[in-house]
């Protein structure tokens, strides 16, 4: 057992040497002890007596010692208190409004009657509605053709913009679409399309073509709807793709540049593989994007062509504020809210599954 005299001089020595990485964690306290348990002769009672040696001085200093425990959780408080005002909004404006969603549903109301509790008739209404269930089959086909025709195509993009001298001015050109909102593109969009007096429609008469209608053929709609929703979010789209580019790295495609590979080879044997996590983000806003689609359809084609484009949201806000009845629409609602659920949690399961 060393000498109390001794202990006094050199054990604190040793003890501010070991411990002193230690003073800038928050756990500081708990680590300083632990070092000085471990110089011989140190016991419990000298070790408390080396903390007051080291809270002492440092009080002199003008640094009042607090145990880490007490830091910690004065971080934590002072984090909910910047948090709360976020979190009472989001409970507000979305929850609050997705829980009277969910009773609303189970209810029989209008914009100016007496609330009727119902039970499930408003379901089984839906279900015996042609116009709900033409509707519920209008919006699978335009999420299949949205997401297929915006999710991949920003790849090629991010591609050729990947190398590109000026890229810098090239991202600004193809993001600038995606700031503006469909109450501004859509009518310059119809313009350009009308058949007797839209430029775009002129060019293919004087090409000798027939002046294509797109706007009013049902069978084309879903497609110019497609290609107006990647114009618009092409470039939004093609950051991510860049930042999954730019994470892949180059020595693998300069590895296979030098054994032969050609570009075909490259992309789909290299650059597609480890993009798929980023892929699957991007479906995923995309996917959310094309079940709340109701801007773009309704600034383009109204109430839907020839009720082809009517998807969910629009048959929910010609039955709901238009029409009056807010328990059937709200059922709509519900059942709309579900299916993104369902959609959003296979596509994060199989993000998560492609990740490398």
């Amino acid at each position: 057992m060393i000498p109390r005299k001794s202990f006094t001089t050199a054990s604190i020595t040793a003890y501010h040497g070991m411990a002193a990485q230690a003073l800038s964690t928050p756990d500081g306290l708990t680590r300083r002890l632990v070092l000085c348990r471990s110089i011989p002769g140190t016991g419990w009672r000298r070790l408390g007596r080396i903390a007051m040696h080291d809270a002492a001085n440092r009080k002199r200093e003008g640094w009042i010692f607090r145990p880490a425990l007490l830091k910690i959780s004065r971080r934590v408080v002072i984090g909910w208190v910047l948090a709360t005002p976020a979190i009472v909004v989001f409970l507000v404006f979305k929850w609050y409004l997705i829980v009277s969603l969910f009773l609303n549903s189970f209810q029989q109301l209008g914009l100016f009657n007496q609330h009727h509790w119902v039970g499930f008739a408003n379901y089984v209404a839906l279900l015996h509605n042609p116009g709900f269930v033409h509707s519920f089959i209008a919006t699978l086909i335009w999420i299949l053709v949205g997401t297929v025709m915006t999710a991949f195509p920003p790849l090629l993009l991010a591609l050729a913009l990947q190398g590109a001298p000026g890229k810098a001015f090239w991202r600004a050109v193809y993001f600038l679409p995606g700031i503006f909102s469909w109450a501004m593109e859509g009518p310059i969009w119809i313009y350009l399309l009308t058949p007797d007096q839209g430029p775009i429609a002129k060019l293919f008469g004087l090409l000798g073509i027939s002046e294509p209608n797109w706007l009013n053929n049902p069978h084309d709609i879903f497609f110019v709807l497609g290609a107006l929703l990647l114009w618009q979010q092409a470039g939004f789209l093609a950051l991510f793709y860049l930042a999954g580019l730019a994470n892949m790295g180059t020595d693998v495609l300069e590895a296979a540049l030098v054994d032969g590979a050609s570009s075909l080879q490259r992309f789909f044997r290299i650059i597609l593989p480890l993009t798929l996590p980023t892929i699957g983000v991007v479906t995923l806003i995309v996917l959310s994007q094309t079940f709340s689609g109701f801007s773009e359809i309704y600034v383009v084609t109204g109430v839907g062509v020839y009720q082809t484009t009517q998807v969910l949201t629009l048959w929910i806000y010609s039955n709901g504020i238009v029409a009056g009845d807010i328990g059937l629409a709200s059922a709509a609602s519900v059942l709309l809210f579900l299916m993104t659920i369902v959609a959003t949690y296979f596509g994060l399961r199989n993000s998560e599954g492609t990740t490398p």
